[in-house]
Formats: structure tokens, sequence, C-alpha cells
């Protein structure tokens, strides 16, 4: 900036403008430098609470990926609990159920057996009953012939 050169030194009203301009500028740049400078800090500010939100959701993340881990695993014994006790009340109810089995079979063939006894006393009776008509009738009327 150059000044007009007067009789005794420099145009005091360039200086004094000069100056003023330079003192407006400086309030202006060091104005603007506090508004950097509290820009700044809240976006540090910003960024740290975002470092903070992501630790706090790492944490959150790496404790339910445990848990899930966990209530799986957990998930996976009780099934497999499930299982083995349902398998061993199918195999005692398929035991009981042979046992069972067996016993209808034994009661069936006791009745066969009775059926077949049965069978063989009526059989027995009604030949009786023949060889006694038989007998009598030989016995009233020795004409007629046995009944075949």
């Amino acid at each position: 900036m150059p000044f007009n050169s007067k009789l005794f030194g420099y145009d005091r009203g360039q200086v004094d403008a000069a100056i003023a301009k330079l003192t407006a500028d400086a309030m202006e740049s060091a104005h603007n430098a506090e508004r950097l400078t509290a820009e700044l800090e809240r976006q540090r500010q910003a960024a740290d609470e975002l470092r903070h939100d992501h630790e706090q959701l790492s944490h959150a993340l790496v404790s339910a990926h445990k848990a899930a881990t966990e209530i799986r695993e957990a998930a996976d014994v009780n099934a497999k609990e499930i299982v083995s006790e349902a398998r061993q009340r199918a195999d005692a109810m398929l035991r009981e159920a042979e046992q069972a089995l067996k016993g209808i079979e034994r009661q069936i063939d006791a009745l066969v057996k009775q059926r077949r006894d049965a069978e063989e006393a009526y059989a027995s009776f009604v030949n009786s009953i023949v060889r006694a008509f038989e007998n009598r009738r030989a016995t009233d009327n020795p004409s007629l012939t046995a009944i075949p």
C-alpha cells in the first residue's frame, strides 16, 4: 500500500485509512478465527461423540453376538436333551407295546386252545348223544339201522 508523500512525511488521511482498514481486517480475521475455532471444537466434540457411539455400538454388537451364541448353544443342548428324552420314552413305549402284544398273543393262543377244547368237547358230546340215540333205537327197534 503506497502512500502519497507530503511535506513532512506521508499523507496522514491515507495512513489513518490504511490503519483503520488493517484494524478492521485484523478484527474480522480474529472474529473468523474465533468462529472457526468454535466450529472446530464443535466438530471435535461431534467426532468424539461419534467415536463414543461407535464404541458403544461395537460393544453392543459383540455382546449381542455373544448372547446369540450362548442362546444357540443352550438351545442345541436343550434340543438334544428333548430328543434324548423322547427317544427314551419311545423306547419304553415300544417295550411296553411289545410286552402287551406278547400278552395279547398269549391270550389269543389260550382262547384258540379253549375254542379247540370246546369244539372237541362239543363233538364228543354230540357223538355220545348220537351213540346214545343209536343205542336206544337199537334197543327199542332192532330192525332199524344205525345213522351213519
